[in-house]
């Protein structure tokens, strides 16, 4: 029965050893994950499709307009006899790109009075006219500047929503990097504790055959003992931080909370580590393009108000057909006549306090934003020379601890070689252990921070995303269940 059943619970472990074998997965493979996950980023994408949607708006206010109306009323004719009129009247407008407007009209009155007034005129009768009307701005509203304005306008819209978007992924990049190092950090000091286990191990169980000679010391023991408890202590407390991170970057993906995940450690992807990097950096830069946004709009902003300052002065021009048509008291009649035209009409405001204040306000505007752009500018450029000489410096520190690792090595081979000669007692030996973990941690721990830099140096300037997908736009979104 015991033997039954220990088979059982080492089936049940090996199933369950399995079902959490830690997924290893590169950086670029976790953001991905993290970007077909995170349920605030598709916001970003509606805003950016709605932000699309209103050029389609600006672009469909050039289609054409229909307007039709009708009715029937009961009043005084001109000549003062009471009469019945129906009226249908209709018109089929459109601005034209160059900011003309381009109409046809037509209306039909039909007009019966109680009594004639008299046997000439018609009674009942019909009118009839059609006609084309084009009208020409001549100074305010000239080559339509509403139009191209709004359309331009919502491209920046666009753009806006486009480096909002590029800004909140760049955030979570951003976070993503922090929360990765930090896991990257722990499992390489957890490799270095287990190392530094196994060492204890090893010496452990050299003191341990030597006191069976009587060649050590109870002390000996007693020091290897607290070095080993010492290390299981730090190791355990690793492993609850390791937790910690993995559960943070199982939230971002969308895993289980205690899914296993080991890290590919990426490689340097630099080769040209120079401020040539800042062209990409300010073409990458979502705050760039939200402040050149800002700057466009200003400019848009400046045009429109000096259009609405300046007078309107509209050249109309128009031509169609009239007719009367009806019985009289001697026979019928059917006019036909073409008529048409051309008027100028203008109109100014006589205070105009109002439009100077608008293109003021709007110069302002641009003041602002270029004023931004300079510090967006500068801060890119400052950012980018403060990684790089993060970089240089890591680097140099990698050296030093490479060779100092080198020194620990060979003076830990040394120290164990003068202890098992009796030349040297067991405090040396751990202290010269402890700082070969240490200088080996070190070492560790700055390749871990020059990969940081490489990443956000990637992040910087753009190349993080070359290999990421955006999710597509989804319109099925159910309501979240609480």
């Amino acid at each position: 029965m015991k033997t039954r059943l220990r088979h059982v619970i080492a089936a049940g472990l090996l199933v369950l050893t399995s079902s959490l074998q830690a997924q290893t997965m590169s950086f670029d493979q976790v953001l991905q994950k993290v970007v077909d996950h995170y349920p605030s980023l598709r916001t970003t994408e509606y805003q950016v499709e709605k932000a699309r949607q209103e050029s389609i708006k600006v672009a469909s206010t050039l289609g054409w307009q229909l307007n039709v109306q009708g009715g029937i009323n009961h009043d005084l004719s001109i000549f003062g006899a009471p009469a019945d009129t129906v009226n249908l009247a209709g018109s089929l407008a459109r601005k034209l790109d160059s900011g003309a407007s381009l109409s046809v009209n037509a209306n039909l009155n039909r007009t019966e009075a109680d009594y004639a007034i008299s046997p000439s005129l018609p009674n009942p009768a019909t009118t009839s006219s059609v006609d084309v009307q084009y009208r020409q701005p001549l100074q305010k509203g000239a080559d339509n500047p509403d139009f191209v304005l709004a359309k331009d306008n919502a491209r920046v819209q666009q753009r806006l929503a486009s480096a909002d978007r590029a800004s909140r992924y760049d955030q979570l990049a951003s976070q993503l990097v922090d929360i990765y190092l930090g896991l990257a950090r722990v499992q390489s000091q957890i490799a270095n504790t287990e190392e530094a286990i196994a060492r204890s191990q090893r010496l452990k169980k050299y003191i341990y055959r030597r006191l069976d000679l009587g060649l050590a010391e109870d002390k000996d023991k007693l020091q290897v003992q607290a070095q080993l408890k010492g290390h299981e202590a730090t190791l355990q407390t690793l492993k609850q931080a390791q937790v910690k991170q993995v559960v943070a970057l199982n939230r971002l993906m969308g895993r289980e909370p205690q899914a296993a995940l080991e890290l590919e450690q990426p490689r340097p992807v630099f080769d040209k580590q120079d401020m040539r990097l800042l062209d990409s950096v300010q073409q990458h830069s979502p705050a760039l393009q939200a402040v050149n946004g800002r700057v466009k709009l200003a400019d848009n902003n400046i045009k429109a108000s000096r259009d609405a300052r300046k007078d309107q002065l509209d050249l109309v021009l128009y031509l169609g057909n009239k007719t009367n048509a009806g019985d009289t008291g001697s026979g019928s009649i059917n006019d036909s006549e073409v008529v048409g035209g051309a008027r100028l009409e203008f109109n100014r405001g006589l205070d105009r306090s109002g439009y100077d204040a608008q293109l003021y306000q709007a110069q302002l505007d641009r003041y602002a934003a270029l004023s931004d752009k300079r510090q967006v500018l500068e801060d890119l450029k400052y950012n980018l020379a403060s990684l790089l000489a993060d970089r240089d410096s890591v680097k140099q520190t990698i050296q030093a601890f490479e060779q100092s690792v080198v020194s620990e090595q060979k003076k830990l081979k040394d120290a164990e070689k003068r202890y098992r000669q009796g030349r040297t007692d067991t405090d040396q030996l751990i202290q010269f252990e402890a700082q070969l973990s240490a200088a080996e941690l070190n070492r560790e721990l700055q390749r871990i921070e020059l990969l940081g830099i490489d990443q956000k140096l990637r992040l910087l300037t753009g190349q993080l995303w070359h290999n990421i997908q955006y999710p597509p736009l989804n319109l099925s979104e159910e309501e979240p269940q609480p």
